[in-house]
């Protein structure tokens, strides 16, 4: 006998994982929109003949909408087939681009002979683009004042696992488990109310809004993505209390499915792309 732990190798699970990082952009961004919800509808923005605003809802399904993920370098051009979307996370910090981190799963990875679809005259978004606005009642949001926040994050988790069967190593399929919609943000700490919020597990509705007022599309509109949630929770409070700077708050908060609203999240987003049920296309 001998005391080395293996004598060969076998692939026993072979599938795929990755991550896509950086700024948010006025079209790209409804691909992954769509993979992360699963549910998509669209409509002429009002007014307009080219615009179109793109609606994202919870699918309720654990086999949510696949995506294929294309990455080209000068070596080789491969594929990963029916990607979904684990999680999605909206990042904005003062001074700074909006920017988004999504993680995906999938099938194994395949060489493909294709040239990939790249996007161009992308809109961007800044720090400035960005309001959020918290009411005690959905029926606030649309008259409130926005929060003077330094920074901001938005996480939808799907919580998805690969499924495996006997007879093959790839995976039969990959399910979300659960949806999770949490977020967290800072402030300056120049009032009590949130602490009083979170104490007495008072219900607030949140608005947030990313919207490039300096670019027109169609008539009148502007590049907007609005995330809305009816029903949501402060988790935490937290003051930070640092001797050399300004005193913030850190505030967490969980969006949950509203039984008056019939859903937790929904995304808006206005574009000239015309539809993202046959691709990307403009």
């Amino acid at each position: 006998g001998v005391l080395n732990q293996d004598s060969g190798a076998e692939i026993t699970e072979q599938w795929g994982e990755g991550q896509i990082a950086g700024k948010v952009t006025d079209r790209a961004i409804g691909v992954i929109l769509y993979g992360l919800m699963g549910g998509y509808g669209k409509s002429l923005h009002s007014g307009e003949t080219i615009v179109y605003d793109h609606t994202y809802t919870a699918s309720q399904a654990n086999s949510l909408q696949s995506l294929t993920i294309t990455r080209k370098d000068p070596n080789v051009v491969e594929q990963w087939p029916e990607s979904i979307v684990g999680s999605f996370e909206l990042e904005v910090k003062a001074g700074d681009f909006v920017r988004h981190t999504t993680n995906f799963t999938s099938q194994p990875s395949s060489v493909a002979n294709i040239t990939p679809h790249v996007f161009v005259d992308e809109e961007e978004f800044v720090s400035r683009h960005v309001t959020a606005v918290f009411a005690n009642q959905y029926s606030g949001l649309a008259g409130g004042a926005a929060l003077p926040l330094t920074s901001l994050k938005l996480t939808v988790n799907n919580n998805v696992t690969p499924y495996w069967i006997i007879g093959q190593n790839n995976p039969y399929n990959v399910f979300a488990q659960s949806t999770t919609i949490v977020g967290e943000m800072e402030l300056l700490y120049d009032s009590y109310e949130f602490k009083q919020i979170r104490s007495n597990n008072t219900p607030q509705a949140v608005l947030i809004t990313v919207q490039n007022p300096t670019v027109n599309i169609g008539v009148a509109p502007h590049p907007t993505i609005t995330f809305t949630m009816p029903l949501a929770y402060l988790t935490e409070w937290k003051p930070d209390q640092s001797l050399d700077g300004m005193v913030q708050q850190t505030i967490s908060f969980n969006a949950v499915y509203s039984l008056d609203f019939g859903f937790a999240l929904d995304i808006v987003q206005t574009s000239l792309v015309s539809s993202y049920l046959v691709g990307p296309t403009s």
